[in-house]
């Protein structure tokens, strides 16, 4: 049981919810239904890019998901370079979002990417350096829409 207005963090779990049709049904919900109608946050941290494949049981999980954050990982590139890229991010310098990530955080130690899809948003964000104590500068990658005059 889930209370509205809360956030859930599951951390490293994605051998357990794989593994368990159970398990992933509901991480399925949770993802459709609990956290756009129940005003909630869920975190789920991943050691895999594997996610990014169709065939992977957590796949509609991330097809839901409003924010993703994005780390160096160990794991095959070509399934999230094919998911990125699928995404209609008008970037500046008209980079891919996948060459934006490999630039970025494929080669420098502790960097993340945040690719904000949230639907309140006119448009997606991509983003990366949002910590206060990050002494690294807020870079913003996305084009930024101008504000219509009324």
């Amino acid at each position: 049981m889930l209370i509205p207005k809360c956030v859930l963090c599951i951390d490293d779990q994605e051998e357990a919810i794989i593994n368990d049709k159970s398990t992933t049904r509901q991480m399925a919900e949770l993802s459709k239904i609990t956290v756009h109608h129940g005003d909630m946050i869920c975190i789920l941290t991943l050691q895999s890019y594997d996610c990014f494949y169709r065939k992977s049981p957590l796949n509609g999980v991330l097809q839901n998901t409003t924010k993703l954050i994005l780390f160096k990982s160990i794991s095959n590139y070509t399934s999230i370079k094919r998911w990125l890229n699928n995404y209609d991010i008008k970037l500046k310098l008209n980079q891919t979002l996948f060459d934006v990530y490999r630039n970025l955080v494929k080669e420098e130690r502790y960097a993340y990417l945040i690719v904000d899809l949230s639907p309140s948003l006119k448009s997606a964000e991509v983003y990366t350096n949002i910590l206060f104590s990050d002494p690294r500068p807020f870079l913003v990658f996305h084009v930024e829409k101008e504000i219509d005059d009324v």
